[in-house]
């Protein structure tokens, strides 16, 4: 990006913002590989020296979702959302947290392009939960609205015709 450009658009601006990289980890099992960047390049032996310095290493924050309990998934919208399905996913209970977390979904609707984000999210659901089928989040849906209930039966015949 031409550095005119960004000077215009952010005037005064001289150094970039804070970063933090941030693992949300939400696997069966526990956490096995390094929590510092730089332990997961392939170095060829003998440039660890060389190379050293232009290699990122920082360490990240890792947060095991399985871990939190329920009252800690943080957040509205969208990111309550998407811990609780990282989070229950793969169990038996995802219908009733789904069911609890109706108003969460109804918030997500009504902001711009929250059926674009709900379809991320409903995808995700069919590709990791064993329990739910097109017909029970679609159920679970309905209150929200009809497009709702027919977007949660559309991404599950796209996702099986594939």
């Amino acid at each position: 990006m031409d550095s005119r450009f960004r000077r215009a658009r952010h005037p005064g601006v001289t150094r970039l913002p804070a970063l933090l990289p941030l693992v949300l980890y939400h696997g069966r099992g526990g956490w096995t590989a390094a929590t510092e960047l730089a332990e997961l390049f392939a170095v060829p032996a003998g440039l660890e020296g060389a190379l050293a310095p232009w290699l990122p290493s920082f360490a990240y924050l890792l947060q095991t979702v399985a871990e939190l309990p329920q009252e800690q998934l943080a957040g509205t919208g969208m990111a309550r959302l998407a811990l609780a399905v990282f989070q229950h996913g793969k169990g038996r209970e995802l219908p009733d947290v789904l069911r609890e977390l109706l108003s969460e979904f109804e918030a997500v609707v009504q902001q711009h392009k929250g059926l674009i984000r709900l379809e991320a999210l409903i995808t995700y659901v069919y590709r990791v939960s064993e329990t739910v089928s097109a017909e029970e989040l679609a159920e679970i849906l309905a209150p929200i609205g009809e497009e709702v209930g027919a977007l949660a039966m559309s991404v599950y015949q796209q996702a099986h015709d594939k």
